[in-house]
């Protein structure tokens, strides 16, 4: 049996997030940009394993996802947009 045979495979879905307009909100007013980031943080985070996602890693105001699925990444994607124009952020 070779290595490429042993080996396992599996499809994945990767979501990207990015909030709009972050950079020049922090400096406009660092202090609401960084409770806006805490606030994203805490609403995107639970929903991740939720729907069969991994936290791979944060990069300021993004996040980097791996899914099981393309349903779970969009399904994180709609809930996503959901809470987060429902965010400070609309208002500043």
């Amino acid at each position: 049996m070779t290595d490429a045979s042993k080996s396992h495979r599996h499809l994945s879905a990767i979501m990207f997030t990015d909030m709009v307009g972050y950079s020049a909100l922090t400096q406009k007013n660092e202090a609401l940009a960084l409770e806006i980031l805490e606030e994203h943080h805490r609403l995107l985070r639970p929903v991740f394993p939720k729907n069969d996602g991994t936290e791979i890693k944060t990069i300021g105001d993004a996040f980097l996802v791996d899914f099981e699925s393309a349903l779970g990444c969009r399904a994180v994607r709609g809930r996503n947009t959901k809470n987060l124009t429902q965010t400070k952020f609309r208002e500043s």
